[in-house]
């Protein structure tokens, strides 16, 4: 008997060990294919890589600074992700016009700024122009808008 219990143990053992394991291949396989996306989504997928590629031409030619090379990066890092989170959310092959900013950047977008910025939820409309879709951190935390049409 001791030696079917412990046999019992390793393969409960190995069962949870392989659907621990399940959840992180599900998101490493969304974000490093884009067959589960539709022609428009793909695209822009395929868009926001270009855009990685002409940074690191840019950053390896010194075009632009450390910094500025960085928080592109992000940018584009929190673009890919809301992308998909959208996606998914929605269940649309549709490309919203998004702008991510960091607080430094909110005025650019808003030139009266917002009241109680942190307090805002997910999908709740700032103004007659934009839509407020969550914070992503990327390197920094940025506050991400969809324009309303």
């Amino acid at each position: 008997m001791p030696g079917r219990r412990k046999e019992a143990y390793q393969i409960a053992l190995l069962i949870a060990l392989a659907l621990s394991c399940l959840p992180g291949q599900i998101q490493a396989a969304l974000q490093d294919k884009n067959v589960e996306f539709g022609p428009q989504v793909s695209s822009y997928l395929e868009l926001l890589k270009q855009e990685e590629e002409e940074l690191e031409f840019q950053i390896k030619h010194k075009e632009i600074s450390r910094r500025d090379y960085l928080r592109a990066r992000n940018r584009i890092n929190v673009y890919r992700r809301a992308i998909k989170d959208i996606v998914i959310r929605r269940g649309e092959d549709l490309v919203p016009e998004l702008h991510a900013v960091v607080l430094s950047e909110i005025k650019t977008l808003f030139p009266d700024g917002i009241k109680d910025l942190n307090r805002l939820k997910q999908d709740h409309k700032v103004n007659e122009n934009w839509r407020f879709v969550g914070v992503y951190i990327s390197g920094e935390k940025f506050y991400l808008f969809e324009r309303v049409r």
